[in-house]
């Protein structure tokens, strides 16, 4: 590999990174920027390529461009308050390294491995970045942990693929993600619900999840290929707390690097893209940057103590597996049994959205009624099929 371009047949190895509710993994993949054996593209940008390529796969390779790039745009705003590359540097340039596979760009399609290689080649070569690796990473924010967001990059970079999924409190990471996702779409009937199955399902190894789809979903595979797919994710996945990342920043990274044979480099202490200084605006108004020390906790706010011994119930096994604190009461069955008689109680989160759709019509009531229903029968439809296939969480780094 030559200074100032980047043969992007030379990178292999992927790790995609994932999120547990909001639990920091931007931040995390802000870490490995400027690692000089690293290649990664800004944030969560890029995370519904596979998906985007279905829709583009036919086209000629020139038209791939320019379908990326305006799909992409947020990429090309390079300023002083934003990260970002001149798109017609760029394009330029990603068009340069598809004519070493392309024959004639009006005519014929790119390849899906060499195209998604090449943007990141392209990206780093297009801030200026000297790149002279022998044994290069693609940190990719692949953000969403389900099947359709990585069945792709497994075709495509077979068994050399891992997974990092990024880990908080599972209460606080709940909470933080219910606000955002009020705040983005208002009070929706079906918020809770969704708050509390995506707790249950993310952050399982993620093809192990397709035992729990439906057929018209699952990969079309044996289910002894299937069971074979799934013992394979859980081996090449690994999680990292959000908590640990900040009050132990050098030692948590460390591990994920032996676990990557990445070596060690002083960048990792730094949160960047493009090479300066990333931050976020949490969902209480708040501008975080770099390490903080300690991670906020679940807010007393949007859980009574019953909803808080519930939620801490059904999700055991993750505080078992991550070594957050769980009573050692959480065991008996008894308490469990009586937990589970008092499912029928309607949780804080829901509450708050009944009030929120105050006046109350016919039709509010009824859609409420609705969504109470289901929150039950699917909460406990999904943790049932997590017992009886034994998924296991995600095995902590």
């Amino acid at each position: 590999m030559t200074a100032g371009r980047i043969d992007p047949n030379t990178l292999e190895r992927v790790v995609a990174i994932f999120y547990y509710g909001r639990s920091g993994s931007v931040f995390l993949q802000s870490l490995f920027d400027s690692h000089p054996d690293v290649l990664t593209v800004p944030a969560e940008h890029l995370h519904d390529f596979y998906p985007f390529w279905s829709g583009v796969a036919s086209l000629p390779a020139a038209a791939q461009v320019t379908a990326f790039c305006d799909r992409y745009d947020a990429l090309f705003e390079p300023g002083p308050t934003h990260w970002g590359v001149e798109r017609e540097a760029f394009s330029a340039a990603l068009e340069a390294h598809l004519r070493d596979q392309v024959r004639d760009l009006d005519h014929d399609s790119a390849p899906r491995k060499f195209f998604f290689q090449t943007v990141f080649a392209t990206y780093a070569e297009a801030r200026g970045r000297e790149f002279e690796s022998q044994h290069p990473w693609i940190v990719f924010q692949a953000h969403n942990p389900l099947i359709f967001a990585v069945d792709g990059l497994l075709e495509d970079f077979g068994f050399q693929l891992r997974f990092l999924h990024s880990l908080r409190d599972p209460l606080a990471t709940m909470a933080s993600w219910f606000r955002l996702a009020w705040e983005k779409n208002g009070p929706a009937p079906d918020l809770p619900g969704t708050a509390l199955i995506r707790s249950i399902y993310h952050a399982k190894p993620i093809f192990s999840g397709a035992r729990n789809l439906k057929s018209t979903s699952a990969p079309k595979l044996s289910p002894q290929d299937l069971e074979r797919l799934a013992e394979w994710d859980a081996a090449n996945s690994r999680a990292s707390r959000l908590e640990d990342l900040h009050e132990a920043p050098r030692q948590t990274i460390e591990k994920i690097c032996a676990w990557l044979d990445l070596p060690w480099h002083d960048t990792l202490l730094e949160s960047t893209f493009d090479g300066r200084p990333w931050a976020q605006v949490s969902t209480d108004g708040s501008v975080l940057a770099g390490f903080r020390g300690i991670v906020a906790a679940a807010p007393d706010d949007l859980y009574d103590p019953l909803d808080r011994l519930r939620i801490k119930l059904l999700l055991a096994d993750k505080y078992r597996a991550w070594k957050y604190p769980l009573p050692g009461w959480a065991d008996s069955r008894l308490l469990k049994g009586l937990v589970f008689l008092l499912w029928p109680l309607p949780f804080r989160m829901e509450r708050r959205i009944w009030q929120a759709g105050r006046p109350w019509t016919a039709a509010k009531v009824l859609a409420a009624l609705r969504e109470y229903m289901a929150l039950r029968r699917d909460v406990m439809g999904w943790w049932w099929r997590d017992r009886q296939n034994r998924v296991p969480a995600i095995k902590l780094l």
